[in-house]
């Protein structure tokens, strides 16, 4: 097998391979989503680059995440020692091939992308390693080695472990992706997070690289649109001091004029745009996105997707009333509330939706509330869209590769639950 693999390769659609971050970015390419070009070094590269580590079976075996301070140094050690390593040499004679048409264009970043991440809503956001506007293959080759070793990193050890993963399944494998010099970027959610609205697409937008945005460095500017009409609802204008911007082979922070601080990131035109491409986001996964976007010379850029899992509940008697009128002693209710949710995780499961990190049913004053919100986006369903029965033929294996689980689920469901 290669080391690497191109975003419009098949085999890098699979989580074993390129990762949570890497396939699905290689699912979007594939989809004729505006993703930057890049590849993915693949988990077999980070399995051969850590083969004659000795000792490191025996110490993850014995890594407590309980002791924080324990777990620190020891997983310092680790990183340490893995970052004396050479990359195998065939890895590093495929990065010379396929980055280096990629750098003639410009620098690239190198992400992280555990074969953990997107497993049982287990994001790891921010856990591991990723390098910016790298310019050069050999330091390419030197951001590649650290994200390996950030595999190790005290706060993903005990992310894993708090995630309930065994850590000698963690793998790592990293995108190299070129650089988008964005003007504006920022982030995208399908569905309104603070209210649970799903008609609602909320956009945070701030100047420069969309770092400003995610690591809550700095005020940003915030839209709520109407999804199906992409109606402004309301919008909050940050003031926007600072922005991170590419600069040859580094990033670097650039004050904000006076004058643009207190104006809107987003002109019309861009809110639009955004808007539709979360209602296609949507449509794509069949399930509300959390996205990532960035906009440069006009052209608007996706560089990531992820399932939206935590949502705020909005409790109601619409569907319980029916299923349970009266109140609940203490056993039946324990006996329920367990039942559903462990089945609820089986059938997600089985139809290869998203996990849900929060409860369908609640209790209150001994009556049995229903989470709404949850009811009414996993019910609704996505619709196939077809104009006549030639294209219904041609979407038969995206039927069949999405729905195949419509004729499985009722026979799994029973006989594995």
């Amino acid at each position: 097998m290669t080391y690497i693999l191109d975003f419009n390769d098949p085999e890098a659609c699979a989580i074993s391979v390129s990762g949570g971050k890497g396939a699905n970015l290689a699912k979007l390419f594939q989809a004729e989503f505006n993703v930057p070009a890049g590849v993915i070094v693949t988990a077999l590269a980070y399995c051969d680059f850590v083969r004659d580590e000795r000792r490191l079976a025996a110490e993850i075996e014995t890594l407590d995440i309980r002791d924080s301070d324990k777990l620190r140094g020891e997983c310092e050690a680790i990183r340490e020692r893995l970052l004396t390593h050479a990359l195998p040499g065939r890895l590093a004679s495929e990065l010379h091939e396929t980055v280096g048409p990629l750098l003639k264009n410009g620098t690239v970043s190198v992400r992280s992308s555990s074969t953990l991440e997107d497993l049982a809503g287990a994001a790891f956001a921010g856990q591991h390693d990723t390098y910016l506007n790298v310019a050069s293959l050999e330091d390419v080759i030197d951001s590649v080695r650290r994200c390996f070793a950030s595999l190790w990193e005290d706060r993903a050890v005990r992310y894993r472990g708090e995630s309930g993963f065994s850590q000698d399944q963690a793998t790592m494998a990293v995108v190299v992706q070129s650089m988008v010099a964005s003007e504006v970027a920022g982030v995208g959610f399908c569905i309104n997070p603070i209210t649970g609205n799903l008609g609602h697409v909320v956009l945070n937008a701030a100047y420069g690289l969309g770092e400003i945005v995610v690591s809550g460095m700095g005020e940003v500017d915030q839209y709520v649109l109407n999804k199906d009409t992409g109606e402004l609802i309301e919008s909050s204008i940050g003031e926007k001091t600072h922005a991170i911007q590419s600069k040859s082979s580094r990033t670097e922070t650039i004050e904000i004029s006076e004058d643009k601080r207190r104006l809107s990131s987003l002109d019309d035109e861009s809110l639009d745009a955004l808007c539709s491409l979360c209602r296609e986001i949507e449509r794509f996964y069949s399930f509300p996105q959390d996205i990532e976007w960035a906009i440069a010379d006009g052209r608007l850029f996706l560089l990531q997707s992820r399932p939206i899992t935590q949502f705020p509940p909005r409790w109601t008697r619409d569907e319980s009333a029916e299923r349970f009128p009266e109140v609940l002693t203490p056993l039946t209710w324990d006996f329920t509330s367990d039942g559903f949710h462990e089945s609820l995780a089986h059938s997600l499961d089985l139809m290869g939706l998203p996990s849900f990190d929060g409860l369908w049913f609640e209790k209150f004053d001994c009556y049995v509330y229903g989470n709404q919100t949850a009811v009414e986006l996993f019910t609704r369903g996505e619709q196939v869209e077809f104009g006549d029965l030639d294209a219904l033929r041609r979407l038969t294996p995206v039927i069949r590769d999405q729905y195949g689980w419509v004729q499985q689920l009722p026979v799994r469901w029973a006989r594995d639950l």
